[in-house]
């Protein structure tokens, strides 16, 4: 019997050892395996119930890659009242349940109360849409890398003795990266 910990995650949900001994090696993990929709699960061999049971399980963590990613690009501030005293929380625009969809195209970073308005309804539809969070996440970004710009422009035009102090490569190199 397999000790590895992918291998035991896989079996406990149902999966045949030798597919879990093969799709290790191929770094597959439960993680990545919940994240694929039915067909592409098919096509690595997985019966419809180990994908049901793969599926149903909670949500696998947010990658750290995306999450850093949507956390900076909001500065880590929510994208509709960007209150720096609020805490805040990185949502999934469309449902993880419904899309499987960990990028960060469809996260976006929310304070609690606004979390709040995503999860709850009014009288007719969610208070805070998927269409309208879209719109303030875009919005905010935006404005958030022109700050950047803005920013590093302006850190070489306060004292003229300080110009020589940059390596102007670099501050080009990044107002090209973040679309200046």
């Amino acid at each position: 019997m397999s000790k590895n910990p992918t291998e035991l995650a896989l079996l406990a949900r149902g999966m045949d050892t030798r597919l879990a001994q093969t799709l290790r090696p191929a770094g597959w993990t439960l993680s990545k395996l919940q994240q694929c929709e039915a067909a592409a699960l098919e096509a690595l061999s997985i019966d419809q119930s180990t994908i049901a049971r793969l599926h149903k399980r909670k949500r696998p963590p947010i990658p750290p890659v995306a999450l850093v990613q949507v956390l900076f690009a909001s500065r880590w501030l929510c994208c509709e009242c960007r209150e720096p005293i609020r805490p805040v929380v990185v949502h999934h625009i469309q449902p993880w349940a419904e899309s499987l969809d960990h990028s960060p195209a469809n996260l976006a970073v929310l304070c609690t109360p606004h979390h709040g308005e995503a999860h709850s309804q009014g009288d007719l539809e969610v208070t805070l849409s998927a269409e309208q969070l879209l719109v303030a996440k875009q919005t905010w970004e935006g404005q958030a890398a022109r700050m950047d710009r803005l920013a590093i422009h302006q850190s070489t035009q306060v004292h003229v003795c300080h110009w020589w102090c940059f390596n102007h490569l670099r501050l080009f190199e990044l107002a090209r990266a973040s679309g200046g």
